[in-house]
């Protein structure tokens, strides 16, 4: 646009641009005076938007100034100030707010065409504490039985972490999330994501010999991401299990296996730790001192050292627990028994009289071998 003495010129265009528009938000591009198209994002605390809009009044003479309209409301402005105007944006739980506003520059003049639309498109995001907690989390045995988490599911208090028990026939569940509106779904499990708009399902299979399959369900929107656990813990018969025990001690130690569940373990020390040893590390295993607590163990794993009574016995357990199934050992520590004294043969006791007698009749036999010995010379 150009100007001369404040008025335009026959047949030179209208100036009908701003010089700036400034709003909260991240911007989807710098503001130019040619860029009449923007996408705003703001968070969910900014559902009132300051909308400054400036004019570059060095283009125009006074009475000259464009009209500048928001969504249709002329707006009074003068020199020096920016045109500030408030958008309100109705917020939503459940999805992102839009809304579009338009800013009118246009030429004062009677019968005048010219004008310029700048058209800013906003996107208030909901409250992503709220909006990406899950709204449902299930789980289908392969008959498409429903199965129980633990603790339950309740969709307006989500926890961090679930479990699911499943029946010792199913080789395989079906899991299924889903989330608020616009967010997707995702269910991440072996290495592997499914995902969809809204909901997300997936069929879990249990490897041979895994008691545990972890799966994370997850609620993504706007590069915000909010996450659940759920274990699935399938039943296993831990009647196979062939546990072995080894004691380690600074002296002696004996493991006496009485039955499948019980050993007996025999020190010559006041204290022993002990060695549980099975094929299947991966089994879950526990310790169990009665009175004292339970502590992790596992195959190969040694105890804490064990004080091992010198008289009578003390009882400890191994466990293994899992999706409502246990197995038990038993445990026994003893002393071996201190030898008895081996017995001393006993010095027979000569009265006094009997023991003189003894002594002069040695001398007396002594004296007269000593006599006979030099007649004999």
């Amino acid at each position: 646009g150009q100007r001369t003495g404040g008025r335009h010129l026959q047949g030179v265009p209208f100036y009908t641009r701003l010089m700036r528009i400034g709003a909260s938000g991240a911007w989807s591009s710098p503001f130019t005076p040619e860029r009449t198209h923007y996408n705003i994002t703001l968070q969910p605390e900014s559902a009132t938007v300051a909308l400054e809009l400036d004019v570059d009044y060095s283009k125009y003479a006074a009475g000259e100034l464009p009209i500048v309209s928001v969504d249709g409301k002329p707006q009074a402005y003068g020199p020096p100030s920016p045109i500030t105007a408030a958008v309100h944006i109705k917020a939503s739980a459940t999805r992102s707010a839009l809304k579009d506003v338009v800013v009118n520059v246009s030429d004062p003049r009677p019968h005048a065409s010219a004008e310029t639309l700048y058209y800013l498109h906003f996107k208030l995001l909901p409250n992503l504490a709220e909006f990406l907690q899950p709204t449902a989390l299930s789980v289908e045995d392969d008959r498409g039985h429903g199965v129980s988490l633990h603790p339950a599911f309740d969709a307006a208090l989500p926890l961090a972490e679930y479990r699911a028990h499943m029946p010792s026939r199913s080789r395989r569940a079906r899991v299924f999330v889903a989330c608020r509106g616009e967010a997707t779904a995702e269910l991440t499990f072996e290495g592997r994501t499914t995902s969809g708009k809204g909901n997300a399902s997936a069929w879990v299979s249990f490897p041979p010999q895994a008691p545990l399959v972890a799966v994370r369900g997850t609620c993504a929107y706007e590069g915000s991401r909010r996450t659940v656990e759920l274990a699935l813990a399938a039943r296993v018969d831990f009647s196979g299990v062939a546990l072995q025990l080894r004691a380690l001690t600074t002296g002696v130690a004996e493991v006496a296996s009485v039955d499948e569940d019980t050993f007996i373990v025999t020190c010559s020390q006041p204290t022993v730790e002990l060695v549980p040893t099975y094929e299947d590390a991966r089994l879950p295993l526990e310790f169990v001192v009665p009175g004292e607590g339970n502590y992790s163990s596992g195959s190969g794993l040694r105890t804490p050292p064990l004080r091992v009574p010198g008289h009578g016995e003390r009882r400890v357990m191994f466990a293994m627990v899992e999706a409502g199934t246990e197995r038990v050992w038993n445990v026994v520590l003893k002393r071996y028994a201190a030898p008895a004294p081996a017995p001393q043969p006993r010095q027979r006791r000569w009265p006094l009289g009997f023991a003189i007698g003894f002594a002069v009749a040695g001398a007396v036999a002594m004296c007269l071998a000593i006599t006979a010995a030099a007649s004999a010379f």
